[in-house]
């Protein structure tokens, strides 16, 4: 396969179990291969050199900053870059796919490409759609301008299968872009990259696949919980305190309901998914709920769209959300993941997922949310 003029970015941070099997899909076909590594303690960096990678360590300060920055100061000579986490992987076709696009001439569209305003929910443009590409529209008789980003497909695995239903396929993500107008943006979670001017659609996948297992599955997700916490009521103009997770200690799930007074209401415990789930009302107003994000989250978007149409959606799901009850929204959204969108069609591992994915990641979520508004001491 011709080697593509591509800087593929890999951020890490104690990722050997997985950093390996990445770099062998990426080595040899990409021009240049950089492991941006953020204070790892285990033999990611060296497993990364090893395997022919750059490393360059920056100090961590969240997900768009190092995202940011990897695209402003990373001393790469490609102008196109692809960003792929340790736990991912393009398929070969995919890789196929992405030299043809950047060692041919691009296409192009009848769309003037414009830079986004400072605020991503400014009315002044519209999103539309052009041939399969995706493109913010001004005129249609403006001027040609190309292609500067491409959505690709996430394909996520799970102790081996593949999680095709609950929304979780395709996910549309845009990942492969021209560095000099493309940015993050985003909260403490749930960033997410755009560009100025158009972007298209790829046909085939990148991979998800976390070889860590589920302990570590389960640690990650603690911590994501508290930064989607910050953020509910970042939203609402309070700042919430400290981390829980900086002093050590967290609070069972088992003991959430008699923290917020509700007594009783759900039997789950934290190894999950071993009690039984309440039934869901015949009439329960899901409403727009919002689908399933890069980082797991609640509240983004599964589309490649127009800049600003991505942004109102995004918002105008995650305030739909935002604006149901505590703990009942959990429930809800495990229904819709799970009933409406066919989580169940998963098999056996396919329900493991989507219990804790779908169930006890909000639970733990909206744990988080009371417990940082009443500023309680943390149970054991």
């Amino acid at each position: 396969m011709k080697v593509a003029p591509v800087a593929v970015v890999v951020l890490t941070r104690d990722e050997e179990a997985n950093i390996a099997r990445c770099l062998e899909h990426v080595v040899g076909w990409a021009d240049e291969v950089v492991v941006l590594d953020s204070g790892s303690i285990d033999r990611t960096a060296a497993i990364a050199r090893e395997a022919g990678a750059t490393v360059v360590e920056h100090t961590f300060a969240g997900f768009v900053e190092q995202r940011n920055w990897a695209l402003r100061e990373l001393p790469v000579r490609n102008e196109w870059v692809l960003f792929v986490d340790a736990d991912e992987y393009p398929t070969e076709e995919l890789k196929e796919e992405v030299g043809q696009i950047i060692n041919n001439k691009q296409p192009t569209t009848n769309a003037e490409e414009v830079t986004p305003p400072a605020s991503p929910y400014h009315k002044g443009r519209l999103g539309g759609v052009m041939r399969g590409i995706e493109v913010n529209l001004q005129d249609e008789h403006a001027p040609t301008s190309p292609i500067n980003g491409y959505y690709l497909k996430r394909r996520f695995m799970w102790d081996g299968r593949w999680i095709r239903h609950g929304g979780y396929y395709p996910v549309w993500i845009l990942r492969l872009m021209r560095r000099s107008v493309a940015r993050c943006e985003g909260q403490l979670m749930d960033e997410h990259f755009a560009v100025d001017g158009a972007t298209g659609k790829l046909e085939h996948d990148l991979v998800h696949d976390d070889r860590r297992g589920l302990a570590d599955w389960k640690a990650k997700h603690r911590r994501y919980a508290v930064l989607k916490a910050k953020e509910y009521w970042q939203r609402r103009g309070v700042t919430p305190p400290a981390s829980p997770y900086d002093k050590g200690r967290s609070i069972p799930l088992t003991s959430l309901a008699h923290t917020v007074g509700l007594g009783p209401i759900l039997p789950l415990t934290d190894t999950v998914g071993l009690g039984p789930i309440p039934p869901l009302a015949h009439k329960v107003g899901l409403g727009p709920l919002p689908p399933l994000t890069d980082k797991g989250g609640l509240g983004g978007v599964t589309a490649a769209v127009g800049a600003d149409t991505e942004q109102r959606l995004r918002a105008g799901r995650r305030g739909a959300y935002d604006r149901l009850p505590l703990f009942l929204r959990a429930v809800l959204y495990f229904g819709y993941v799970f009933i409406l969108r066919g989580g169940f069609l998963d098999g056996p591992t396919g329900w493991r997922y989507h219990v804790l994915h779908g169930l006890w990641y909000p639970l733990l979520i909206d744990r988080e949310i009371v417990r940082l508004r009443r500023g309680a001491p943390l149970l054991e």
